[in-house]
């Protein structure tokens, strides 16, 4: 069993913070995004107002020259080119910007590109933290199950941290000598703390849990030549034909292709001189070798060419025939401080009869470090891949890997199921070590026998996961999961396929060219963390509520937005096509909010939602200013005291001549008589 190294989250964008500290201070997601969406149109206002100004403007100045424009619309209707080169000219005439507005729309689009990017990495940011905050919740059932004491084992804010340096110092050496240092014992716990693998110094084998283990490794040491009987070396027999001892080199020959010969016509047994017997078979591709009393199986492959085997030296192997490993034969001929692969020393490992006795309970007690701190005790040994720390009351066992050169690697965890068991565990300040049901683990194996205690403890570790998600808080009104979209096919906790593409992490430059991701954890993780939240995982999210908001607030601004602007619409196209263009976008604009909607999260529909009211009141309030102030323009043609003040006239001889021929020319062209004119000619 292990931890979950969810990635700790990082905001990586100033927008971020930004909405982050909001959120804080709200004490509310909502209310943070609604506090967001205000902040952000109090500093997109000036453009806001700018922009619309300037459109509302133009609007009331097409207003102005609608009996004009109308007129030569009916005098060009078949030709648009000249449509727009007089309706140019009468914009130049009144006044008419067609590019006031452009500047600050497009440093208002700029503004909102920025900040929905900001948004949206929120939206991501907040995902990673649920999950880290459910891989704390599901980890510290793993670290509460030891005892810190604060110097081998520390609590560092929700995480335990092991002295790896200091606790594997405490450990005795795996190899302790024996009867004054005539042999050693070498001694290895196994990492998972079932059993113990035993052999000693000039030993081929080992004992592990009841069971011989060969290492065919230490057949061949000079200590356990010299000890052999000249009759029974590692297992076989000598019978200096087809297998014999190398005096010279310490090793054992056996002549493949004599055994071979003698077997592949069906023959089986090979009597020897010497009185004893080799048993050989043959396999499709393999020689298979052992002897009478002997305990020890001979295995090498082969090819045959032209009907004569070619052995493979490199595929030499050596099994123990367990079931003869004790036999009469061979217990006699054995040295007495040899046996069979052991040496005695009469207190760890001893002989009874034709039996070897090994204390396990004896050598685990040596090779086992207790370390006594604050009123309990630490226990740390040595295994076979590394070492292991498990504490006097605790239910788990740490296990650390050491590679060759006794350097630090990975970590795992195991439960202590003995430890587990015991109720005073369980008792109320232990009491999170309860499934589902509400039960302790023995009372849980009741129900189910086949339960392991590592099963029992993912599970309660899943029910902290999923209560640090409930805890979170992350639902609004109706929306069960705010960081979701607001549909019913969504679910409030996604598939670990939908989840990948919300948390990964773009790697490379950052950009989506390398199409390299990084995601905090596996699915097998994903579906830990998440085991106690089925329901959450099968609930609708929403129910399309956002979604039509989005539709209907989309559309009455599009329906405001043609009438502030409905004689532009009509009259800048000779056939009235941009009329026709804004009606479909009345219609194409809600559509595209409500794609907007099923794609992004609920955060993301509330806060175009609330951003598209708000640009709706604007919008009627920016008309309201300019239309009063346009009034009052119209205004100056005023009564002065009591009578309409007209602007007197310059006298017709002061006039210049040449303005006066640009003007006749000017109102010509606007009505058409120059075209007449040209036509004549």
């Amino acid at each position: 069993m292990n931890i979950i190294n969810f990635t700790v989250p990082e905001t990586g964008n100033f927008l971020v913070d930004i909405i982050l500290w909001l959120v804080t201070a709200c004490s509310s997601v909502a209310g943070g995004i609604v506090l967001f969406t205000l902040i952000l149109k109090v500093i997109t206002l000036p453009f806001d107002f700018l922009s619309r100004a300037s459109m509302r403007k133009n609007s009331l100045l097409m207003e102005e020259m609608r009996p004009d424009l109308e007129k030569l619309q009916k005098q060009y209707a078949d030709n648009k080119e000249l449509y727009n080169q007089k309706m140019m000219a009468l914009y130049k005439k009144n006044g008419y910007s067609m590019f006031g507005s452009c500047l600050p729309t497009i440093l208002t689009l700029f503004i909102f590109i920025v900040a929905i990017r900001g948004f949206t990495a929120y939206s991501q940011y907040q995902n990673r933290v649920d999950f880290y905050d459910m891989s704390k919740a599901y980890n510290a059932v793993i670290y509460n199950g030891f005892e810190a004491d604060g110097d081998y084992i520390v609590l560092d804010n929700g995480k335990i941290v092991f002295n790896d340096e200091k606790l594997y110092s405490e450990i005795k050496p795996s190899e302790f000598e024996v009867n004054g240092g005539t042999h050693k014992i070498i001694a290895y716990q196994k990492h998972n703390g079932e059993n113990v693998l035993i052999s000693t110094e000039n030993g081929f084998i080992r004992y592990n849990a009841g069971k011989y283990e060969l290492m065919p490794e230490k057949m061949f040491l000079d200590k356990a030549f010299t000890l052999s009987n000249d009759n029974i070396f590692a297992g076989f027999e000598l019978d200096g034909e087809y297998i014999v001892k190398d005096n010279a080199n310490k090793k054992l020959v056996i002549d493949n292709q004599k055994i071979y010969d003698k077997v592949k016509n069906g023959e089986t047994e090979i009597t020897t001189d010497k009185g004893h017997k080799i048993i050989a078979r043959l396999t499709v591709s393999s020689l298979i070798v052992y002897t009478e009393n002997g305990y020890v199986n001979y295995r090498i492959d082969f090819t045959v060419n032209e009907d004569k085997a070619e052995f493979k030296k490199d595929s030499v192997t050596y099994s123990l025939i367990e079931n003869k490993l004790f036999n009469e034969v061979a217990s006699g001929k054995e040295n007495p401080y040899y046996y069979f692969g052991f040496e005695l020393d009469n207190e760890y490992v001893s002989k009874n009869g034709n039996e070897l006795v090994i204390e396990t309970e004896k050598i685990i007690n040596q090779i086992t470090k207790t370390v006594t701190t604050e009123n309990f005790k630490i226990f740390v040994t040595k295994t076979d891949q590394g070492y292991a720390v498990s504490t006097e009351n605790g239910y788990m066992k740490y296990f650390r890997e050491i590679d060759s050169k006794n350097a630090f690697m990975s970590v795992s965890y195991s439960v202590v199921s003995e430890n587990l068991d015991n109720l005073t565990l369980a008792s109320e300040e232990n009491n999170f070590l309860k499934n589902n049901a509400g039960k302790t683990f023995s009372e849980a194996k009741v129900d189910n026998p086949e339960l392991t205690a590592e099963e029992f403890l993912k599970g309660v570790s899943a029910i902290e996961s999923a209560e640090a998600f409930r805890a979170k808080s992350s639902s609004f009104l109706w929306v069960k999961n705010i960081w979701m979209a607001d549909v019913f096919w969504k679910h409030p906790v996604a598939e670990y396929s939908e989840f990948k593409s919300i948390v990964a992490t773009q790697g490379g430059c950052g950009c989506s060219c390398t199409g390299e991701t990084t995601i905090p954890i596996t699915e097998a993780e994903y579906n830990a963390l998440t085991l106690e939240l089925a329901d959450e995982k099968q609930a609708p999210n929403g129910y399309l509520i956002l979604c039509i908001l989005s539709i209907g607030v989309s559309l009455i601004s599009q329906i405001i937005m043609n009438k502030s602007q409905k004689a532009q619409l009509e009259l800048q196209t000779v056939d009235g096509q941009g009329a026709q263009n804004s009606k479909m976008m009345t219609y194409m604009m809600p559509i595209m909010m409500a794609i907007f909607s099923f794609i992004y999260t609920s955060a993301f529909s509330i806060y175009m939602i609330i951003n598209s009211g708000i640009s709706i009141l604007t919008t009627l309030g920016i008309n309201l200013i300019v239309d009063k102030k346009y009034k009052n323009r119209e205004d100056k043609k005023q009564v002065v005291r009591g009578r309409v003040y007209v602007k007197k006239e310059e006298p017709a001889q002061k006039t210049n001549k040449k303005k006066k021929e640009n003007k006749t020319e000017e109102n010509a062209f606007l009505s058409g008589k120059a075209d007449k004119k040209k036509k004549n000619k």
